[in-house]
């Protein structure tokens, strides 16, 4: 006679307490979907760049090395007693050279020295022109236009001195898509106080409203990948 073994029942779990593991998970996988979602990579990487071009305006040395016109330019002008940063907003920054007269009353000529620093510029901010665009702004001092001139205003004169600065940009191999230009007039009280310039001497602030500043703003190249 056969000995039949009794087999241990298997007690089946119908309770549904299986499923509480496998719903943690999901709560963990939407959380982690919701905060992904919700990060804004595109304001992160803007701010990264912003943060990394004003680094490159300020810096005493020139970390990345460019060529202009076949010649390479790797003088670390000693600039941080002149050159001038402001973050506007997020989409613009203000650049000015602090107490530099950029032109002879009447001319649109660029005064050598200032050449310069304009070269300096140009390699600090070449880089980043795949995001940013040149806005250049140029001044007068407050000396009315003597009649018989080829500009019939201080503001015509100031858009001709804005023009001479783009075209020696354009020199330095800066594209003419990524520069724009204005003629701002004379220079007036509150930007010579935004500049610091602090004097009584009329001749000295006449010197010093014929200057150029420089907005970048924010305008990346069309058809680059974000």
């Amino acid at each position: 006679m056969r000995e039949l073994k009794l087999r241990k029942t298997v007690e089946l779990d119908t309770d549904g307490s299986w499923a509480i593991s496998y719903g943690d998970m999901i709560t963990v996988l939407l959380a982690f979907f919701v905060m992904f979602f919700s990060v804004d990579f595109q304001k992160e990487k803007e701010e990264l760049i912003n943060s990394s071009l004003i680094d490159s305006l300020t810096s005493k040395e020139i970390i990345t090395k460019m060529k202009f016109s076949n010649k390479e330019l790797l003088k670390g002008l000693d600039q941080e007693s002149a050159v001038e940063v402001q973050q506007l907003d997020k989409d613009n920054i203000l650049v000015f050279f602090k107490g530099k007269s950029f032109f002879k009353s009447g001319k649109t000529k660029i005064l050598e020295e200032m050449k310069k620093l304009i070269d300096d510029f140009a390699v600090r901010v070449g880089p980043f022109l795949g995001e940013y665009k040149i806005i250049v702004q140029s001044y007068t001092d407050s000396n009315p236009v003597s009649p018989g001139r080829r500009y019939r205003d201080n503001t015509e004169l100031a858009m001709l001195r804005s023009l001479s600065i783009m075209r020696y940009l354009q020199k330095l191999d800066i594209d003419s898509d990524r520069i724009e230009i204005t003629g701002k007039g004379i220079l007036n009280e509150k930007i010579l106080n935004l500049m610091g310039i602090e004097t009584t001497d009329d001749e000295v602030i006449k010197s010093m409203q014929r200057t150029a500043s420089f907005i970048l703003r924010r305008a990346p190249l069309k058809g680059m990948v974000p």
